[in-house]
């Protein structure tokens, strides 16, 4: 996993330092995504994609006229119906937040023109003044890379994007969480603690808000990545 941090911070930096160059130079984004390596994307607050550069015209194999488009079809055009339920609005409220330079990192499944077919890739987002930047990584089919590997990197990603959410709960909720993971529910929450049931419920109201939790998968999410079961 020191690796794998190693690799995500210097990508991240590398995302900061490309931002600065089209805010704080006279590089325009055209100048700055030619000479990008990577897929660099730009996209608006409704994941609409304003620029892609050459390297990721390439990849998914698109001239202009047709990233346009594709681009007035709508998000599903270029996104699995899994991402766009589940991680588009995690970004959306990252992006909603005052995350300064800090850099949001998942994995969607973008649609793949020239295979047809859908592929995992490794997404690093900065939020800019419209929208956002993106380095996208495709991770092919052909890599082989273990369940196992690739649930610890995953697991490792959510803990980056979620640190400061976690640091935020207090003792008594990061038991409470533990318990819920666990699947235990209130009453017999409250018995191993020797609490109330209803100061249970507080505690769970709380756990939600600060860790903007919507279903039981962010809650096991949370409980796996910062090893609470």
């Amino acid at each position: 996993m020191e690796i794998l941090s190693s690799i995500l911070t210097q990508q991240q930096q590398q995302l900061i330092k490309y931002d600065r160059l089209i805010t704080k130079s006279d590089k325009s984004l055209e100048e700055v995504g030619g000479k990008c390596g990577d897929i660099l994307q730009h996209s608006d607050e409704d994941f609409r994609c304003l620029y892609l550069n050459p390297v990721g015209r390439n990849w998914f194999g698109l001239d202009k006229k047709k990233l346009n488009r594709i681009n007035s079809q709508g998000i599903n055009a270029f996104y699995h119906p899994d991402t766009v339920n589940y991680e588009l609005p995690k970004i959306k409220r990252y992006y909603k937040s005052d995350r300064g330079d800090k850099i949001y990192t998942n994995y969607q499944q973008l649609y793949h023109p020239k295979k047809e077919c859908y592929t995992v890739c490794l997404v690093l987002t900065k939020k800019v003044s419209i929208g956002f930047l993106s380095f996208i990584y495709p991770l092919d089919k052909e890599l082989d890379i273990s369940t196992k590997i690739k649930r610890v990197i995953s697991e490792e990603l959510f803990k980056r994007n979620h640190q400061e959410h976690f640091d935020s709960l207090t003792k008594r909720e990061m038991e409470v969480l533990k318990f819920l993971a666990e699947g235990v529910n209130n009453p017999c929450i409250a018995e191993k603690l020797f609490i109330s049931r209803r100061t249970v419920e507080e505690h769970r109201k709380n756990i939600n808000k600060k860790l903007e939790i919507r279903s039981l998968r962010d809650i096991l999410e949370y409980a796996y990545a910062f090893d609470l079961v």
